[in-house]
């Protein structure tokens, strides 16, 4: 904050948004309320803690964490059950089916529940100062993302052949390019996202004063480097002696970044869920 005061009595010297509604303080009673919505506003004079945030606030960002966990969960079950129907049933399209719908229904879930987590602070002066360019970044690569999902349906749907075309491009030869080119746009969105949500999450770790999310975010973004740099370095690695042990390893780390990354956002969807208890609002279901 620009200043603190000394008592709770004096007036605010300094211009500071209100944590619930970003009206400026300035001038007013820290003993007294905020003229806009009724916040105290000693509260917004502590920093942007979000257990002085708005409930309607926290509650969006609660039910988005819930969301993203529940996509995850429901492709870990979909994906066993796909294995589980490949295996008693090889020659029948169940598994592809179970992947496809799965896939589908996790996706949309993610996307939406990301979205959510990463509303804007309706202390709107509050927002642009405290982790803004994570959070626009993200909800970037989010539309990035749902637009290379629809362009990857719509080409499914009408069923666009995966081989470059030859001689003069028909309408399903641009098509298939455009989903190429959407699919490409997908991969990059989804490194960006990944970046954008650690970063947005450790933000989000700062204002629930939680400093164990912070270190699983941290532990996270570092196996996450370490993964990407040894599957760049992949071809390399298996010119060197004991290289395919090395490449090796990669599977085991992705196994367990995801571990990790659930863990994180258990924890995450926890910590908003207990602010949420202790400002006494209603848990999102």
């Amino acid at each position: 904050m620009p200043g603190t005061l000394n008592s709770v009595a004096e007036p605010v010297p300094f211009d500071a948004p209100c944590n619930r509604c970003g009206y400026n303080l300035r001038g007013l009673d820290a003993a007294g309320l905020c003229p806009e919505c009724g916040a105290g506003v000693a509260d917004s004079l502590r920093g942007g803690q979000l257990r002085f945030a708005s409930v309607e606030f926290v509650r969006l960002l609660a039910r988005g964490a819930r969301l993203v966990l529940w996509g995850m969960a429901i492709m870990c079950f979909g994906t066993i059950s796909a294995v589980v129907l490949e295996g008693a049933a090889p020659s029948a399209p169940a598994s592809t089916i179970v992947i496809e719908a799965v896939a589908t229904g996790s996706t949309v879930m993610g996307l939406v529940g990301w979205w959510l987590l990463s509303a804007p602070d309706p202390a709107a002066e509050l927002d642009r100062t405290r982790g803004s360019t994570s959070r626009v970044v993200l909800r970037g690569s989010l539309i990035v993302s749902l637009a290379a999902f629809g362009l990857t349906l719509l080409g499914r749907a009408v069923a666009v052949p995966a081989v470059p075309f030859r001689g003069v491009p028909t309408a399903v030869d641009m098509m298939s390019m455009l989903v190429m080119a959407g699919q490409v746009a997908s991969g990059v969105a989804w490194i960006v996202h990944a970046l954008a949500a650690n970063f947005y999450v450790q933000h989000l770790a700062r204002r629930l004063a939680d400093t164990r999310l912070a270190r699983r975010a941290r532990a996270v973004l570092w196996t996450a480097a370490i993964t990407l740099v040894l599957g760049i370095g992949s071809l390399l690695i298996l010119l060197v002696p004991g290289g395919f042990l090395i490449m090796c390893a990669i599977p085991v780390l992705v196994l367990a970044l995801l571990v990790m990354y659930i863990g994180m956002m258990i924890r995450l969807s926890s910590s908003l869920r207990h602010v949420l208890a202790d400002m006494g609002g209603v848990q999102p279901y």
